[in-house]
């Protein structure tokens, strides 16, 4: 897993990558957590960043909030 937030302002990325070619379980961090729009994505548009994320392998997405 890859994961990583970028801030601008009021403006937040967060990115979540899975470089592996099995599914994966992502217990996201509770100061993680976000919801906004899906800007990239490979397998399935995601809107939240919460939870426990099942990611496919090779999935990749953004959320801009």
């Amino acid at each position: 897993m890859f994961v990583f937030e970028r801030r601008l302002d009021d403006t937040r990325l967060v990115v979540v990558c899975n470089f592996s070619g099995e599914p994966t379980e992502f217990p996201v961090p509770q100061d993680l957590e976000t919801s906004g729009e899906c800007v990239v994505f490979n397998h399935t548009p995601r809107d939240r960043v919460a939870g426990t994320m099942h990611l496919a392998p090779w999935e990749a997405f953004a959320v801009l909030a």
